[in-house]
């Protein structure tokens, strides 16, 4: 006995059918009736076309992802490998600068080094702007909106310039020397220590540091200018050999 179903539920057994899906009596039927009815097998044909398409899609779609997947890879890798060579050479960079132009690693000769110094009395500490004071004193001050343990220093030899000190720096000092190192190379440190002999204060300098390259000053001379919160009679410099020579000494003039 021949089965006549609605196009209606052919078309919603269409699905399995075209997936092969439904049962051997449901084929027979759906493909009996697809053979009389050209509307029914038009849906089914655009159904399997509309698979094909989008099987197409996905494995073009997949291919795409892969291909994403390994451009990806070698951009991170190249990345990686430029941010590392990039960070390894900014490290270098900054390390030969410093070995270059900042680490006192060479010693000058004491001939290439001129030293003078200037004893001057402290001054007792005033509040506010300091104004004034004469050329052969320096004046420590304290401005209204400094902490209290903050000075101002003004020494004659630096013109306008001024150095801050805290309140230990000056409680016992009487007296300040300042101290100008000129020459014609870079000074980056100045070895040295202060020693009491007899009654005079004694700084031994055992050695004048400047950078690797022994750079010169764009201006011809290099000064560097330190201070000592205390009265320094003498300036020495010791050789390797334990040679003493006398750089400068207080209340004596070349």
């Amino acid at each position: 006995m021949k089965i006549n179903l609605p196009c209606e539920v052919i078309r919603d057994l269409l699905p399995n059918y075209i997936d092969g899906l439904a049962s051997k009596q449901t084929l027979e039927l759906v493909k009996g009736h697809l053979a009389e009815c050209k509307a029914c097998e038009h849906v089914c044909n655009s159904m399997k076309d509309g698979n094909k398409e989008l099987e197409s899609r996905s494995y073009s779609l997949e291919k795409e992802k892969k291909l994403f997947k390994k451009i990806n890879r070698k951009l991170n890798k190249k990345t990686r490998i430029a941010v590392i060579a990039g960070a390894i050479g900014i490290v270098l960079v900054i390390s030969v600068t410093n070995i270059l132009f900042s680490m006192p690693l060479k010693t000058l000769p004491s001939e290439a080094v001129n030293v003078s110094a200037a004893v001057y009395p402290l001054q007792n500490i005033v509040t506010g702007t300091y104004e004034g004071g004469g050329e052969e004193s320096v004046v420590i001050s304290k401005g209204d909106d400094q902490d209290d343990d903050i000075y101002s220093i003004r020494i004659p030899e630096m013109q306008n310039a001024s150095i801050g000190v805290t309140q230990s720096m000056i409680d016992d000092g009487k007296e300040l020397t300042y101290i100008s190192w000129e020459s014609p190379s870079i000074i980056s440190e100045v070895e040295s220590e202060i020693k009491t002999v007899g009654n005079q204060k004694v700084m031994y300098v055992t050695g004048f540091k400047t950078t690797i390259l022994g750079s010169k000053a764009s201006e011809g001379a290099y000064t560097l200018a330190t201070i000592e919160i205390q009265k320094i009679d003498k300036i020495v410099y010791v050789e390797e050999n334990g040679t003493e020579n006398v750089l400068w000494e207080n209340g004596i003039t070349d």
